[in-house]
């Protein structure tokens, strides 16, 4: 059927249907229904039930004992709504083509809340390389006293009696080939050798040396040592921290694992007199994951990141007395949109820390080849990195 009518007309009639709707609800019976709601709470459906008239300065709302009327919004001019939080329980007074929309509202609203796993990964890798190179170089005479007698044994040390045997050998004309002759064990008269240490010219060795090699010249009178040392010393770590918490849509997770560290600090007693005031404070040294999640229409997850991983570093001396922690902090507070179970990251901090040492003999240790025998050199190289990533999962997917 087509009704044709002038313009008029017809805004007179859908006025007079909107009209005979209105009369019509004031005079519908009300029917009373009670809703279970599940997932939620129901006090906060109420309130959303509610808050267009709430808006306008209109209403009241309550527990059991309270309702609301409403002229806008959700429930007719003569619904009311109140919610029982024991039971959690939604009490519904309007009309029946009214109930019915409000029951469809409820059925989307109360549903699962979707959970997010949120893994994350702290790691610190360390790399350190140093090199040392030394030497010991000195140059020595031998002599001879007349009547003079010199005994040493019981005093001198391996290397030293060798030497002075040689000597000896070397100044009297024996152990050098010749025949009838033979090498002599016995350190000798009249044979003056410095000790090694004050044979040294030039004593710049490795510190801690992992190898050396030396190597000694005996002249006629004149004694030659050199000695080569060496270290190096390599060194990787990694510390892999993977705090992971689950947690519900838009609800902020917080997860933190490690120590509070004490110590005091002392106030007043100075010149002033009287006793100073011991204060036990803390300081916190945690590995920290906090993280509000958000999912998306496209099944993506939006994340508030707090990741923090703080690491004691070393105790200062406190005036007053006992010690304060110093700590290595490392935290990053960012946002980020990521695809559901995709690793991404967030941050990392690349710190490269090289340096040389040099002990020479001034002058002596610039002279190109020879000069190594008049230094020292040490070479050190440390490299820290620290990454951060982050994955989120959304357990929930199959939830329509």
């Amino acid at each position: 059927m087509i009704w044709v009518a002038p313009q008029k007309e017809i805004a007179e009639r859908e006025h007079a249907l909107a009209e005979a709707r209105a009369k019509l609800q004031e005079v519908q019976q009300t029917i009373t229904v009670y809703i279970p709601i599940s997932y939620g709470k129901a006090k906060d459906i109420a309130d959303l039930l509610t808050s267009s008239k709430s808006q306008q300065g209109g209403g009241t709302s309550g527990g059991v004992g309270g309702s609301t009327n409403l002229g806008t919004g959700f429930l007719s001019p003569r619904g009311r709504v109140t919610s029982d939080d024991r039971t959690n329980t939604l009490l519904v007074v309007d009309t029946p083509d009214r109930i019915e929309q409000i029951r469809t509202l409820v059925a989307k609203l109360d549903r699962p809340v979707q959970q997010v796993l949120i893994e994350s990964r702290v790691v610190v890798a360390t790399d350190n390389f140093s090199r040392e190179l030394g030497a010991k170089f000195g140059i020595s005479g031998g002599y001879q006293t007349n009547n003079t007698v010199v005994s040493t044994a019981g005093t001198l040390n391996g290397t030293d009696q060798m030497t002075n045997a040689a000597l000896f050998n070397r100044f009297n004309g024996t152990g050098s080939g010749l025949p009838n002759t033979a090498p002599s064990t016995q350190l000798g008269p009249g044979v003056l050798v410095p000790s090694l240490g004050n044979r040294l010219n030039v004593n710049l060795p490795a510190s801690s040396p992992a190898g050396s090699f030396g190597l000694a010249i005996l002249g006629a009178d004149y004694l030659l040592d050199l000695e080569l040392s060496a270290a190096q010393t390599e060194g990787r770590s990694e510390l892999i921290s993977s705090p992971r918490v689950i947690t519900a849509n838009q609800q902020e997770a917080d997860i933190k694992q490690g120590q509070e560290i004490g110590y005091v600090t002392f106030t007043g007693g100075s010149s002033g007199g009287g006793a100073a005031t011991a204060t036990v404070q803390f300081k916190e040294a945690v590995l920290e994951l906090k993280v509000t999640p958000t999912i998306t229409a496209d099944n993506r997850v939006f994340l508030n990141l707090d990741v923090k991983k703080d690491a004691i570093n070393s105790l200062v001396p406190n005036p007053g007395g006992g010690f304060v922690p110093q700590l290595d902090k490392r935290e990053i507070n960012t946002s980020v949109l990521v695809d559901n179970g995709q690793t991404v990251v967030l941050g990392g901090v690349y710190e490269f820390d090289k340096s040389t040492d040099i002990k020479k003999v001034p002058f002596l240790g610039d002279v190109p080849g020879l000069g190594a025998l008049f230094r020292n050199t040490k070479n050190n190289n440390q490299k820290a990195e620290l990454l951060i990533f982050v994955t989120p999962r959304i357990l929930n997917e199959n939830l329509k």
